[in-house]
């Protein structure tokens, strides 16, 4: 996540204890993840675009549920009303 390289990160920590590792590596975490954490409370605070998103999303599942319903009947031999 660094870019460094493995052994020379290795070397940064020779002789220090392990939470300094523990410290630095929950510091690049939050730093790599800040970008995502801010644009998921950005979304968040968009209710109508997020259940804009719902309904596009349940409108294609229930095309491909459909069709796979319509197969089902085709072969079991149910009648379509």
């Amino acid at each position: 996540m660094t870019g460094q390289k493995i052994l020379d990160i290795v070397d940064s920590y020779a002789g220090k204890q392990y939470g300094h590792l523990k410290a630095d590596t929950a510091e690049i975490v939050a730093q790599a993840l800040k970008p995502i954490r801010e644009k998921t409370e950005e979304l968040m605070k968009d209710r109508s675009y997020l259940e804009g998103i719902l309904k596009k999303g349940a409108e294609q599942a229930k095309v491909r549920a459909q069709k796979t319903l319509d197969e089902v009947y085709q072969r079991v031999g149910f009648f379509k009303l």
